[in-house]
């Protein structure tokens, strides 16, 4: 085989976890956007909230697998966004609540370590406790009461797994066109 026959890998190998709170780049729309990781886990998967939204939302939820994301982000599709010294960016509640971690943690009473010590828990909590069925797509119409119409919504709402009705509140799910409090009911008893 010569050598410009030969197909080479143009992904890199991602050198760190992508976490919650982590800002990336997104290079594929005609102007680049920052997302930031609301959740990832290699068992969960990852969901990034676009701040820009669209033309119908202020913000856009997206998900994918973990390896996925990972995969575009060694392509090149996303990239970090880092500070003047290299290091990533991280923005919303799991950026605060790491912050504040680092803080006690850097204060030298025994009070202030404890406290980082609890933080470092919740956080481990919140990035390992993921159901093994969180990213199984739902079968909207095979759901009592969700027709063609409702499900179409859902999906256009961002409502395609099981982990994305988990984490709506019961009056999340009635704000979506064509979903009623009796479908809201029958939908999130299907994912608990």
């Amino acid at each position: 085989m010569s050598q410009a026959n030969q197909f080479t890998d143009p992904r890199e190998n991602v050198s760190y976890e992508i976490q919650p709170g982590m800002v990336f780049k997104d290079h594929r729309p005609d102007e680049p956007r920052e997302i930031v990781i609301e959740y990832a886990t290699r068992g969960g998967g990852v969901r990034m909230k676009d701040m820009e939204g669209d033309a119908n939302r202020d913000v856009v939820y997206l998900m994918d697998t973990y390896d996925s994301f990972e995969a575009e982000v060694g392509a090149g599709r996303y990239t970090p966004v880092t500070d003047g010294s290299g290091n990533i960016e991280y923005r919303g509640w799991m950026s605060q609540l790491k912050d504040l971690k680092d803080e006690y943690g850097q204060s030298d009473t025994r009070t202030g370590s404890h406290k980082a010590e609890a933080i470092e828990e919740v956080i481990e909590i919140i990035e390992d406790d993921v159901p093994d069925d969180h990213n199984e797509t739902i079968p909207h119409q095979d759901i009592s009461g969700i027709g063609s119409k409702a499900a179409q919504s859902l999906i256009n709402a961002g409502y395609k797994t099981k982990g994305d009705v988990r984490r709506a509140s019961k009056s999340d799910l009635t704000d979506v066109p064509n979903i009623g409090s009796g479908n809201a009911d029958n939908l999130m008893e299907y994912c608990e």
